[in-house]
Formats: structure tokens, sequence, C-alpha cells
């Protein structure tokens, strides 16, 4: 393992003579990629923080903040091997819940990859359970990831 304080990225495209480059995030670190992908009931939902509020007449005002709209994305992982459970508790050792993390479900599928990367903060920290006595494939843990906007 190397860690590093900070890094310099050159981009040289011959092809862009403005030099002009827009980039929103960058990660740059470990990924992992299981032997077993999520278990059915993968979800992904829009969460709006927008407060609304009654008035005594019966009007709804409703008092809402740009970036108050984002996804709730909650799936589980099951059939993980000793490697991958200590990987996903040292990743929320190392996050926890202020930390950005990014889930690409799957880097072949650049159509649909819009709908399905997303950056955000683990909202729930989970345990890693023990489901079962098989000697390879043992653990199980859930996720909870917030969009950040």
């Amino acid at each position: 393992d190397q860690h590093y304080e900070w890094i310099r990225i050159i981009i040289d495209d011959m092809a862009n003579p403005d030099g002009y480059f827009e980039a929103g995030r960058l990660f740059v670190g470990k990924a992992i990629s299981t032997d077993y992908d999520a278990t059915f009931g993968y979800s992904s939902s829009m969460r709006d923080d927008a407060k609304k509020q009654k008035t005594i007449g019966g009007k709804t005002f409703i008092a809402s903040r740009a970036g108050s709209r984002a996804r709730e994305v909650r799936f589980q992982m099951n059939h993980l091997k000793d490697s991958e459970a200590n990987y996903y508790g040292n990743l929320e050792m190392a996050v926890g819940s202020s930390s950005d993390v990014l889930l690409i479900k799957n880097p072949n599928d650049t159509y649909n990859s819009q709908h399905w990367v997303v950056c955000g903060l683990l909202h729930t920290l989970a345990p890693v359970i023990h489901q079962n006595q098989d000697l390879t494939y043992r653990y199980q843990k859930r996720f909870v990831l917030r969009e950040l906007r």
C-alpha cells in the first residue's frame, strides 16, 4: 500500500487548442469488485428534503433549497469473502458517514451509467454479518448511500 497527500494530473490534449477542461469531481483511491453482485432488491429512489407546512387556513407553504432532491440507493451484498468483508469494514472506518464514496454498479454499462453511478455519503453504517458456515463466501453487508448534490 502506498499513501499520498496530494496528486498532480497533467492533461495534454492536442485536439483541444483552447486548453479548456472542466471536471466536477475526481476520485483516486482503492476500488473493489466482488465475486458476486448485489442481491436482488437493489433500489434507487428520490429523496426530497423540502419542508412543507400547512397554515390554519389550509394553504401549504413549501421551503425548498437548491440541492434538496437527491437519490438514495439501498442494496445488500451477500456471499462476501473474508477479504471483501474486511475491505467494507475498513472503508467505513476510513470514511464513516462524512466522506464521499463512489458507487459504480456496472462499470461496463456506459449507456446506463448516469442512472447507476452514485457519488454520495454512506447514510447508514451497518455491521458485517456472518451469514452461514460456507468457508469461502460467508458474510453479508447492507448499504444505504445518499447522493451528494
